[in-house]
């Protein structure tokens, strides 16, 4: 510059890095000190931005934690209940069917028509929680599938019930 005869130029130049950095600086150029003060710069930086991220998916996690715990794990419980229900129902009615005494069969008729009123709560308080169609559509199926099993099984009971009065009869004459 000074060859030039811009060396007034120059001078009269304000201090900027830009300026700086494009005519006269390289990083060669610059001391070691401050060559360790931009790379620790950079990475507390890069640090930071890390930090950042790390805390916005823990807030992810969190909120998804909660949503589990909140709302999947309640209708969870409840389903687990209503499969119970059914699966000692399922037993109640096989009991039935092969037991030949009058007063076992209305005693496993009362405990079923109890524990269905309980499945028939849970099923409210399910279907009270579905949000999603999917979800929707999936618990008619079931729904269509549990009043299908009731009707079947109380066609088993009232027939059963017929066939033993048959058959007391059969044998009082």
């Amino acid at each position: 510059l000074w060859s030039r005869g811009l060396g007034d130029v120059y001078k009269r130049q304000p201090f900027t890095l830009p300026y700086l950095w494009n005519t006269h600086m390289k990083i060669t150029n610059l001391k070691i000190s401050t060559r360790l003060s931009f790379g620790f710069a950079l990475l507390l930086t890069l640090m930071v931005m890390m930090t950042v991220v790390g805390i916005l998916r823990l807030q992810e996690v969190g909120t998804s934690a909660d949503v589990m715990t909140q709302t999947m794990l309640p209708k969870e419980r409840l389903a687990q209940e209503w499969l119970s229900a059914v699966d000692v129902n399922g037993a109640r009615t096989l009991a039935s069917a092969k037991t030949t005494s009058a007063e076992d069969q209305a005693f496993f008729q009362k405990q079923m028509d109890k524990t269905s009123v309980r499945a028939g709560e849970l099923q409210k308080e399910i279907e009270s929680m579905i949000k999603t169609p999917e979800d929707k559509r999936l618990f008619e199926a079931l729904v269509v599938a549990r009043n299908a099993y009731r009707d079947i099984r109380v066609t088993v009971s009232v027939s059963y019930t017929h066939l033993r009065a048959h058959e007391t009869r059969e044998d009082i004459v």
